[in-house]
């Protein structure tokens, strides 16, 4: 018989895990509507369009669910070099999805620092504190107010530049972080001084 917008007659027919056991009923706009039974055992009703199709309907939803147990929400398969399980114990992470994630993170952050320099600026040179464990940092706000301080000059070349964090001692000979050894110079100057013991500053006698 011609059963709605599909007219064969699927009875008895399998799609995946469904097979077909019974006519059901016709839905709106003539589609065809059967019963049918899934290898999980449950039962379902499922339109004829949707079993006949490509990618059709090929369980009752279980496929989902077990697909759902080995794949995170993006599709990537938990395997167990993709598995992340934090210390705690708490749910399991994507690592694919986390790389992806971090990079945003990280994109953003590098975005950020990039419209605001003084914070570069201020993070470098306390990572470089950190590093060599001379200690000491200063804030992007003491910066600013010690660039304001000397005009935004450069103390060396006297000239209008980029202005760079110089440590009137180096790190490298036991100076710290602290602004008070901190002293504005443009790139080109702060490289000719290198690992020297020079205070540019106007007021001496500052450094600490």
């Amino acid at each position: 018989m011609g059963i709605g917008r599909v007219h064969t007659n699927l009875l008895g027919k399998v799609f995946g895990k469904l097979t077909v056991i019974a006519f059901d009923s016709i839905a709106k706009g003539r589609n065809a509507k059967w019963k049918c039974i899934c290898k999980c055992g449950n039962e379902c009703t499922v339109l004829a369009l949707s079993l006949v199709k490509d990618n059709g309907t090929r369980s009752c939803g279980c496929l989902g669910y077990r697909h759902s147990l080995i794949h995170c929400p993006r599709g990537h398969e938990f395997t167990p070099e993709n598995t992340y399980v934090p210390p705690n114990g708490t749910r399991r992470t994507c690592r694919t999805c986390k790389r992806k994630g971090e990079k945003k993170l990280q994109k953003q952050h590098n975005q950020y620092l990039r419209e605001h320099p003084e914070l570069r600026l201020s993070y470098e040179n306390a990572r470089r504190a950190r590093k060599t464990s001379a200690g000491g940092s200063f804030t992007p706000e003491e910066w600013i107010a010690l660039c304001d301080k000397y005009e935004h000059k450069c103390l060396r070349c006297k000239r209008r530049r980029k202005l760079t964090a110089d440590h009137v001692i180096p790190v490298s000979k036991g100076g710290t972080s602290s602004i008070g050894n901190i002293q504005p110079l443009c790139k080109p100057c702060n490289s000719w001084k290198h690992t020297q013991s020079i205070d540019f500053r106007k007021e001496k006698n500052l450094c600490h």
